[in-house]
Order: structure tokens, then sequence, then C-alpha cells
């Protein structure tokens, strides 16, 4: 289920879920579970598909720094703060030592 320029579906809705009509507007004891392990499905199916993506390019750094960045900032939405802030800035640092070196290889030519 890739979108266009490798980017992933975001977020699991009710609406996602395929149990069937909710007859008094939400879901009873059995559609619950059911949402619940579609949603548990989902969220497998979606970090395999970010780590063959990540795996598939060459620049697996600024891919990895955007999964990251796009887990804290939903994560964010929740009160959840400091998500991973350490992975977070090793890859900044990593993403700009190779600008960096890109930079410098550029320059000696």
């Amino acid at each position: 289920m890739m979108t266009p320029r490798g980017s992933l579906a975001y977020g699991f809705a009710r609406a996602d879920g395929d149990v069937g009509e909710f007859k008094t507007g939400r879901p009873n004891k059995q559609q619950y579970g059911q949402l619940q392990r579609q949603k548990l499905a989902w969220e497998n199916e979606r970090r395999e598909e970010k780590r063959e993506r990540r795996e598939s390019v060459d620049d697996w750094v600024t891919v990895a720094l955007q999964d990251l960045k796009e887990e804290r900032d939903y994560l964010a939405e929740y009160g959840v703060e400091k998500y991973f802030p350490k992975s977070i800035a090793k890859l900044e640092e990593l993403l700009g030592s190779k600008t960096d070196a890109a930079a410098g290889a550029g320059d000696a030519a």
C-alpha cells in the first residue's frame, strides 16, 4: 500500500475498519474487538512498509529521520513528548555530516 513518493498512510480511523454497521452509532463489543485487531494489523503492515522503504533506498538516513519525526509529531498530538530526541539528533548529525562531506567533495573537484 505504497503511496506516491514512498510516503505511507497516516492514521487508522473507525471508518477504515471493516466491521459492519454500528446500529447504536458506536461499535458493540464484538465490533470493537474486530476494530482493535484490524488496527493492530494495519500498524504492523505500516511498520513493515517503513522498514522495507528504509532498506530499499540509498539515502536511508533521510527516510529514517522523516519516519521518526512523523511518529514524534503524531504522538505529540496525544501529549507524548520527548519521543526519541537523541535518535533524531543523531540522524540529523549524520545527515549534516553527509551534506558537509558532499559539499567538501564538490569543492575539491
